[in-house]
């Protein structure tokens, strides 16, 4: 009964948002639990799924463009990573497409992406720099704050980690090279979202004037300066100090 309320909830909320479909994998009690909706400017298919991952391929309806897309929820738990990862390994392919794959891998790549709690060990497993090389997948990197999980340590000292990021292939970096990844607000949750944007609107601003000291020493700046005294302006003037 609770499952299917939450679904209803879930629904409710889809429709709200304006998402027009979606494609649900339930919680495993209260763990796990995928949700992806779309609007209608993309036709979405199901490759694959289960409680940690789902496959997906786009159509973009303006373009034609494919795109394959990979959401994953990495296990938290540590006696579970070792079989998760080596199924992630063996279990996904490469391919020549646009390829993202992004989410909550419950890992971090670097030691400066962890702040708070035990020390990185150099000698931890580096599951999700050995997917990424097997993979050929580069992180897209990120616009806002450095982390994107926050919790307590059993002390109570605080943890921040960067554990979900975007990952893409050549193709993409090919297709969309100007594809910008932000670490969005936390609102009702210790994780913040993930907001991608493919095509981000480039903003062209004046450069401002700025002098140069080594122009007084020409030789011509002197009588440039002295013809624009002798010019005659007219206009409305404006006051710099």
């Amino acid at each position: 009964m609770e499952t299917k309320m939450r679904s209803s909830r879930l629904e409710g909320l889809r429709k709200r948002l304006g998402f027009r479909k979606g494609f649900d994998v339930a919680p495993v009690g209260r763990a796990c639990g995928l949700n992806l909706w779309s609007d209608t400017s993309i036709e979405v298919e199901i490759l694959s799924f289960s409680p940690n991952f789902i496959c997906s391929q786009f159509q973009f309806m303006n373009t034609g463009d494919k795109a394959h897309f990979t959401w994953v929820y990495g296990t938290p738990y540590r006696e579970d990573k070792n079989a998760f990862w080596h199924w992630m390994e063996n279990s996904l392919n490469t391919t020549m497409i646009p390829w993202f794959c992004g989410g909550d891998f419950n890992e971090y790549l670097w030691s400066h992406e962890k702040r708070g709690g035990i020390v990185a060990s150099h000698n931890r497993p580096r599951f999700l720099h050995n997917f990424m090389t097997k993979m050929s997948l580069f992180d897209l990197g990120f616009n806002g704050p450095s982390f994107t999980w926050r919790g307590r340590a059993r002390n109570g000292d605080l943890i921040q980690e960067r554990i979900d990021c975007a990952l893409e292939n050549a193709t993409w970096k090919s297709v969309w090279p100007n594809t910008i990844v932000s670490h969005g607000v936390v609102l009702g949750s210790d994780h913040c979202p993930l907001i991608i944007n493919t095509n981000p609107r480039r903003y062209i601003c004046k450069k401002l004037f700025k002098f140069e000291a080594y122009w007084a020493k020409e030789d011509d700046s002197y009588d440039l300066v002295e013809r624009s005294w002798q010019t005659s302006i007219t206009g409305p003037w404006i006051r710099l100090w």
